[in-house]
């Protein structure tokens, strides 16, 4: 349709990816390739929205394996079983900062068609601004600390810290917990004053504005 031609197989940071649909759709969509053709064929406008991509940075203190089931249940929860199409894609680049792209269909698909649009799973507005009753960053965060109290796992996600803290709990004899949590706040103190950029990726992440 644009004339170009891309190729990504040379691609080496892309260590998981999948399509994930609702129940009752028909298996076609499984292929990326008939799944996205047909979500631009049902499109008429030409400036129809095709998708919306979700970023989710994943705590790389978890093995792979439970980073994909993280990813794999929230876009289940919020929108494989309200009718839409995920498609996940699970990056871990050398800088060591892996993250989630969870593709959603803009309508939901109900057997081999695509239905109507999910709008009701749109922020709503007030005087042309969005007034978001899915703040994607906070549900993020509150997902993940979820998933680390039911498996156990002693951490919990801050977006005030730079690194992420250990869950210390009211556990009293764990005294470690929080010499490791000073301890890394130390060393957030460090990394915002030798790289600030790294600091403007992390921020830039988690907020769409932020101040100075």
């Amino acid at each position: 349709r644009t004339g170009k031609i891309s190729n990504y197989t040379g691609k080496k940071e892309v260590v998981y990816s999948n399509i994930m649909l609702p129940d009752g759709a028909d298996l076609k969509f499984q292929d990326r390739q008939t799944l996205w053709n047909a979500v631009e064929e049902k499109e008429k406008r030409k400036n129809s929205q095709l998708c919306k991509d979700h970023i989710l940075a994943l705590p790389k203190e978890l093995p792979k394996e439970q980073q994909v089931s993280l990813a794999r249940q929230f876009a289940y929860d919020h929108f494989v079983r309200h009718g839409l199409v995920a498609d996940i894609a699970i990056h871990n680049h050398v800088d060591g900062n892996p993250h989630a792209h969870i593709l959603t269909t803009t309508r939901r698909l109900k057997g081999s068609e695509f239905a109507e649009k999910a709008r009701d799973l749109n922020p709503s507005f007030a005087k042309g601004r969005v007034v978001s009753n899915d703040q994607w960053g906070d549900l993020w965060t509150d997902y993940q600390n979820a998933y680390f109290i039911k498996h156990s796992i002693d951490l919990r996600v801050d977006d005030k810290h730079i690194l992420p803290q250990l869950h210390e709990g009211s556990n009293p004899n764990a005294s470690w917990l929080k010499s490791e949590n000073e301890q890394r706040r130390e060393e957030e103190i460090q990394i915002a004053l030798t790289d600030p950029v790294s600091v403007l990726n992390i921020i830039s992440n988690q907020k769409a504005v932020f101040t100075d």
